[in-house]
């Protein structure tokens, strides 16, 4: 009776439905959006949608940043990715970019240990657990190096845990986990504490000098 007992728990876990919210990073709402700002001025915008498939993490990636000068098209930036998780590793990702009229095609996909990819950096391969530079995973700073969800590239990084911080979001203060990445991707990040390690804010200096921020909305 008590093998029986456990046998129907166990199968009761097995099949039990997984929610969202298991996998860190991803917010309540399953939504996050942003407005793209360059030194307090918002150029674009950034956002994220998260959605459950089995026990597969499907994240559908979407980014528009148009810079005028003085009403004059300058810069523009289309990016649309998605990518598709199964725990704590990427199986598959493919993004698009029209990086000012310049088309960029990449293509990840799982091969046993392994992820290939296909991208302007080339052909190549990297371990299964190397994550993808698209920074809503607070777990994905664990590792040394990422993969460029541009160009496919492979970035050495370093990431540090700077503090517990309180930040402004939509008005009202939250509390944070913030760490800073060095290395061949520098970027400030703030995670949401209250909800799921959620990404709160990033923060960047282009190479124009100016300041990058992504700003909850």
């Amino acid at each position: 009776m008590l093998n029986c007992s456990v046998s129907l728990i166990f199968a009761l876990i097995l099949f039990m439905p997984v929610a969202a919210e298991s996998f860190i990073g991803v917010p309540k709402s399953r939504a996050l959006d942003y407005v793209v700002m360059r030194n307090g001025v918002p150029i674009g915008k950034f956002a994220f949608r998260f959605r459950l498939d089995g026990a597969k993490l499907k994240v559908a990636i979407d980014s528009k940043i148009e810079y005028r000068l003085f009403f004059i098209r300058v810069y523009y930036h289309l990016h649309q990715s998605k990518e598709i998780w199964n725990g704590k590793r990427l199986i598959s990702m493919k993004s698009v970019t029209d990086d000012n009229g310049e088309e960029k095609n990449l293509y990840v996909s799982q091969n046993k240990n392994n992820l290939e990819i296909s991208g302007p950096k080339g052909e190549m391969q990297v371990g299964a657990e190397t994550p993808p530079a698209s920074f809503w995973n607070v777990v994905s700073l664990e590792s040394p190096k990422m993969i460029g969800t541009i160009s496919g590239g492979i970035e050495i990084i370093k990431t540090e845990f700077i503090g517990d911080e309180a930040i402004e979001i939509r008005g009202r203060s939250v509390k944070t986990k913030h760490y800073r990445m060095t290395g061949d991707i520098k970027r400030d990040l703030w995670f949401n504490t209250e909800d799921n390690l959620a990404l709160a804010h990033l923060r960047f200096e282009a190479r124009d000098g100016s300041t990058i921020e992504y700003v909850m909305k």
